[in-house]
């Protein structure tokens, strides 16, 4: 089966627990946690495992899995400095084991890929082009070695990039170019996908 595959993880926590003590960490690491679990409900991606301070995401369709990721790292550079997410996605074939475990080459690349990046980075597999939301961009950037494949990989980085004409979605808070942003309840083009747009209606509607 074809699967969406992320890995994220708090780059530094261990360093950020050394020095502020185990009273802020876990006031982070819930606060991280709390944000995954509601940007996973309103994207439509699912936790498959928490990782300590990371997670492993798993989603049908790659487009979600991206977006979500992209919020996570914003809302984790937003709420959680100085600490920030770094993350690995791919897109590809595995094996669903005994019922609740992926196995397979995109999901060990995903894992590596999060390994590799750097702070609010993430890296990306192949294929992924034709997902993005079309206010995301891939940039190549070279090449890499991974751990477990013998030649070198294309190094491809996900990307935000800037925009003067910015909407600003008000639900999840990221930027979008206005021309792209999607059409909220009252008409206004300021959400970045439609699962944002449907949960500014349900605001709306309870409000």
């Amino acid at each position: 089966m074809k699967r969406g595959f992320a890995f994220v993880d708090l780059c530094g926590f261990t360093e950020f627990t050394d020095h502020e003590g185990i009273g802020p960490a876990t006031q982070v690491l819930s606060a991280f946690r709390a944000a995954g679990r509601e940007i996973a409900s309103r994207r439509g991606v699912r936790i498959a495992k928490w990782l300590g301070d990371g997670a492993m995401v798993v989603s049908v369709d790659p487009t979600p899995i991206i977006e979500a990721v992209l919020e996570a790292q914003m809302r984790v550079a937003r709420d959680a400095a100085p600490l920030a997410l770094r993350a690995g996605i791919t897109y590809g074939e595995a094996i669903l084991f005994e019922g609740d475990d992926y196995v397979g080459t995109p999901v060990n690349l995903a894992a590596r890929l999060s390994d590799l990046a750097g702070a609010n980075c993430t890296l990306v597999g192949e294929g992924l082009d034709e997902f993005l939301p079309a206010w995301a961009a891939i940039e190549d950037i070279g090449t890499i070695e991974v751990k477990g494949f013998a030649e070198p990989l294309p190094k491809r980085r996900l990307c935000l990039p800037a925009v003067e004409d910015a909407a600003i979605d008000p639900v999840c808070g990221l930027r979008v170019p206005a021309h792209l942003a999607v059409p909220g309840p009252g008409g206004d083009p300021t959400y970045c996908s439609p699962s944002c747009a449907d949960a500014g209606g349900q605001v709306l509607a309870a409000g």
